[in-house]
């Protein structure tokens, strides 16, 4: 196992590497999961997009103000945006 902490079969998706894990390897911060499979967690960014365009969609039938709704969605553009510019400046 790759430490101390590991549990078999614990998969992490390490956001800062972009590398999957066996057990907790790296810092809280920079891990997502746990995953039961390495192929699983290898998908997390796609999961996890996928499940906040749900709640997205979730919350413009939502939300009985557009205007607020419109602030949120600028903001979420906005957070895309950096992190579009963070990953190119890899």
């Amino acid at each position: 196992m790759a430490s101390n902490d590991a549990v078999r079969g614990e998969f992490y998706f390490n956001v800062a590497t972009g590398e999957v894990e066996e057990g907790k390897v790296s810092t809280w911060v920079d891990r997502m999961g746990p995953y039961p499979t390495r192929e699983e967690a290898a998908h997390a960014l796609e999961k996890a997009d996928a499940r906040t365009t749900g709640w997205d969609g979730d919350d413009e039938a939502w939300s009985p103000d557009q205007d607020e709704w419109k602030r949120t969605e600028e903001a979420r553009r906005r957070a895309q945006d950096v992190q579009r510019r963070s990953e190119s400046a890899d």
